[in-house]
């Protein structure tokens, strides 16, 4: 594991933690409360802008995201 230095994995925790940041931030801009997972889920959606697929009317209901 040579090419595992603490540089390399300094920055790849950077990266990770500030795309976490992005989602934690995004759960509290949703316009709707459900349990933990559906607004995980839905705040990657608004995150990365992927459309999102779901049944729970909650989450439809949902103005700030797009739908498939």
């Amino acid at each position: 594991m040579g090419w595992i230095t603490p540089c390399w994995c300094r920055r790849w925790l950077d990266w990770k933690s500030g795309h976490c940041r992005e989602v934690c931030l995004n759960i509290a801009a949703l316009d709707f409360v459900s349990d933990p997972a559906d607004e995980l889920i839905a705040a990657t959606s608004l995150t990365y802008r992927v459309p999102l697929v779901t049944r729970d009317e909650r989450i439809r209901a949902c103005k700030k995201l797009t739908l498939a």
